[in-house]
């Protein structure tokens, strides 16, 4: 919250982290699996290019990189995060500690486009189905022009040509390469709405380690 004082948020952020190791303690411990929704996502924004999250500093790391360890210490528990904030259509590789996300990334964030037109983007909204571990296995995006009304839909794997061989997204996005994921956002990023969007960079594409 850009609001608090960084003490504040400090204090904040390291609540928050001690709630969620303790949740994805007591999951991994009863076999369970999460699904992790929130707001903002980490990573960096696709119009500004900036870190969604603030850049403080807490003893060396920021943020993100704690979040991030936190989800790959617990990588057999986490299948994935659900995000918004940026309403737009979006997939986000959680990356290892490697020098290189393409190889070396545990999971996805699935982004869910907004309702309102405000960015330019057509209205829309997501459904994702999932298998009995909750892994994410496809979605479908339903959208419509303001002006129109008319709603129209496409699934992750009609719009990449992902075999079903590939069980989950993630092993999809394994399969599509960088290449694959970053003509996948360039060709969906506004959810269809034809306004010419920059091309979606390949450095949004990755929710890394020191960034």
């Amino acid at each position: 919250d850009d609001h608090l004082a960084d003490a504040e948020r400090r204090a904040v952020v390291d609540r928050q982290l001690v709630w969620l190791r303790g949740q994805l303690a007591d999951a991994r411990g009863k076999g369970e699996k999460v699904l992790l929704a929130m707001h903002v996502f980490p990573g960096r924004d696709g119009y500004s290019g900036k870190l969604s999250w603030r850049p403080l500093r807490e003893g060396g790391s920021t943020a993100q990189d704690r979040f991030l360890a936190e989800l790959l210490g617990y990588r057999d528990v986490v299948v994935g995060l659900l995000t918004g904030h940026s309403h737009t259509e979006e997939i986000r590789r959680l990356c290892g500690r490697g020098d290189t996300c393409d190889d070396d990334f545990f999971g996805v964030a699935l982004s869910a486009p907004g309702v309102t037109p405000q960015h330019g983007n057509n209205p829309g909204i997501k459904l994702v189905s999932y298998d009995r571990s909750y892994a994410p296995v496809d979605f479908e995006t339903f959208y419509t022009p303001p002006q129109d009304g008319r709603w129209s839909s496409y699934t992750f794997r009609q719009a990449t040509g992902c075999p079903a061989s590939r069980g989950t997204i993630v092993d999809c996005v394994r399969w599509m390469g960088t290449d694959g994921l970053v003509a996948f956002e360039n060709g969906y990023y506004d959810v269809l709405s034809g306004r010419g969007v920059p091309r979606f960079p390949r450095r949004m594409l990755d929710i890394r380690f020191g960034d």
